[in-house]
């Protein structure tokens, strides 16, 4: 369920809705390759990138929803890494009727203006040559 659970009740709110949007991901699921989430899945079981992050030289954005459930500000794992890294931006956006819990990365009209204001904190860029 990477997608809030306020969205899918706001997307499916009658149980015949709710019936055919459980069908359509089902349908979905199956013609996913099984393998392809299996990896994923296996890909972070081991990862942290804690330890590296005050190796990080280069200015970093991280923007997150308030309803993600892959990772939820309630930890405070995401504030706790970005304290770590030397120039890195930190912005949790909240839930509005826009958002779509971890899935809001697909949305960018969502998170557009925190990457432009992020772009401006670089100033002028001289042209190359």
């Amino acid at each position: 369920m990477p997608e809030s659970a306020a969205h899918i009740q706001e997307t499916a709110p009658t149980r015949a809705a709710a019936d055919r949007l459980y069908d359509e991901r089902v349908a979905r699921a199956a013609k996913a390759d099984a393998n392809d989430a299996l990896w994923a899945i296996e890909a972070i079981e081991d990862y942290s990138p804690e330890p590296d992050l005050p190796k990080i030289k280069a200015k970093g954005l991280l923007i997150n929803t308030v309803e993600d459930v892959a990772n939820p500000p309630e930890l405070g794992t995401v504030e706790r890494a970005m304290k770590a890294i030397h120039d890195g931006r930190y912005v949790l956006i909240p839930y509005s009727d826009q958002t779509h819990g971890n899935f809001t990365h697909y949305y960018a009209a969502v998170w557009k203006p925190y990457l432009i204001s992020f772009m401006g904190s670089f100033g002028p860029v001289a042209a190359a040559r």
